[in-house]
């Protein structure tokens, strides 16, 4: 079985800690604020050395891009980079093991028909900006633009302010749609510690509130490829944010949820659920 790199995956960790870091394990990283836009920025400057090509669309949300044979049809991955305050360091694990997962595809020469997509949510937590999970469920019809951009901060800036002085506003063309993205696969850190208290290697989301919303087939590969990995895994519901829960409305989805455990522990994790993801994509782009 391919495997990514656990290495990089700790340097990964422990360079995107530092944006937004206030010490004891915690940062505070709100969506567009200067630490966030350095995470980006770092983002960026690393997957555009891999060959990447970057694009945003008008809710900030960033798309970086491995090419494929098939240039209009992508795999998405990834999950956001802004965080609450005061908030546990590793909360945006999903966009840096996207991240290594196509870094592993790059160094190798690993072969894929599909492009590959690595997705930046913009104000996921709404920390800064009411509503949680804004941006993708603009993009889902759950949000309307017009009501989103006059959210305001405690400091008095609006959402529009601060997407118009990002630099990282795109056009509406440039949104995930139903046309050009074949699926999506995140990653994502648990929000509770049941996965660590029962010593469970990872959590495959079949739906939220009891009812199934994700794309059987990717939970399928994903069980599979947990299993041939020798890894240990459940089968749950949550009643937790994640961008997964909207996108899926549009795109076949899946996600996978890495346990909340001490640091050394939780780099192997993370390194786990990035082969995971790795196998999934490639699982995704043969088989479509």
């Amino acid at each position: 079985m391919l495997t990514t790199n656990l290495e990089r995956m700790a340097d990964k960790i422990e360079i995107f800690n530092k944006f937004g870091d206030t010490g004891n394990d915690r940062i505070t990283r709100l969506s567009l604020s200067p630490e966030e836009l350095e995470a980006r920025e770092e983002l960026c400057k690393r997957c555009r050395s891999l060959g990447m090509q970057i694009q945003t669309d008008d809710m900030a949300n960033i798309y970086a891009t491995l090419k494929g044979d098939l240039f209009d049809s992508s795999i998405i991955t990834g999950s956001h980079l802004d965080s609450a305050k005061e908030e546990d360091s590793n909360e945006t694990i999903g966009v840096l093991a996207a991240l290594e997962a196509i870094e592993t595809i790059v160094k190798e020469k690993i072969p894929h028909r599909h492009s590959i997509t690595l997705v930046v949510w913009t104000n996921t937590k709404g920390a800064r900006f009411y509503p949680p999970l804004m941006a993708s469920g603009v993009i889902c019809g759950k949000f309307e633009k017009s009501v989103m951009i006059d959210s305001i901060d405690s400091e008095g800036v609006t959402f529009k302010e601060a997407l118009e002085a990002s630099g990282y506003m795109g056009t509406i063309d440039n949104r995930v749609n139903s046309e050009k993205y074949i699926g999506f696969i995140e990653v994502a850190i648990e929000q509770g510690r049941d996965l660590e208290k029962e010593d469970i290697d990872m959590g495959i989301i079949e739906g939220f509130n009891d009812k199934k919303i994700f794309y059987p087939e990717f939970i399928q590969s994903i069980e599979k490829n947990i299993e041939k990995y020798g890894y240990t895994s459940t089968k749950i519901y949550s009643d937790c944010e994640y961008n997964s829960k909207f996108i899926s409305d549009i795109i076949p989805t899946a996600m996978i949820l890495v346990p909340r455990t001490k640091k050394i522990d939780f780099i192997e994790q993370c390194w786990k659920g990035a082969n995971v993801l790795l196998q999934t994509i490639l699982d995704i782009d043969k088989n479509h």
